[in-house]
């Protein structure tokens, strides 16, 4: 991997990270609030030099620098680093994307009591529904063999 590879490697696993983990309030975090936040937590780094990470000027961050980043958005350092655990996180954030929609929990809570003919009818639906928009009838982990 040429420095050039490693540093949009690293922009796109950052831009994942603002695009998918919300802030306290449920919004995007800035580049302020991340560089404020892993300050805080003891690795220095200012919004400025986030900004050219998340863009890939910057070539190679220092491990700290990591560190420090992926402290401040909760997550394993080793996300930025193997892609097994990138992989992981990824399907943890996907997770807790799910948990925190409203609208599923409302869906799940008018399904629970009804029987199991019943959850195969309509989950035999959303298959049909999910097959029409191009997306995958299930999870790759609910996948029937």
């Amino acid at each position: 991997m040429t420095d050039s590879d490693g540093a949009q490697f690293f922009a796109e696993r950052l831009e994942r990270l603002f695009a998918e983990i919300p802030n306290p309030q449920g919004n995007r975090y800035t580049l302020a609030e991340i560089a404020h936040k892993s300050t805080e937590l003891g690795y220095p780094v200012s919004s400025t030099y986030l900004s050219h990470l998340r863009t890939g000027r910057v070539k190679a961050p220092s491990f700290r620098t990591v560190e420090g980043i992926a402290k401040a958005f909760g997550i394993d350092v080793h996300y930025f680093l193997d892609e097994a655990v990138a992989t992981r996180t990824r399907a943890e954030l996907e997770y807790f994307r799910l948990r925190a929609d409203t609208r599923l929990q409302a869906t799940a809570y008018r399904l629970a009591g009804l029987s199991d003919d019943d959850l195969e009818v309509v989950n035999d639906l959303i298959r049909s529904f999910r097959k029409r928009r191009g997306l995958p009838p299930d999870p790759p982990d609910l996948t029937e063999d």
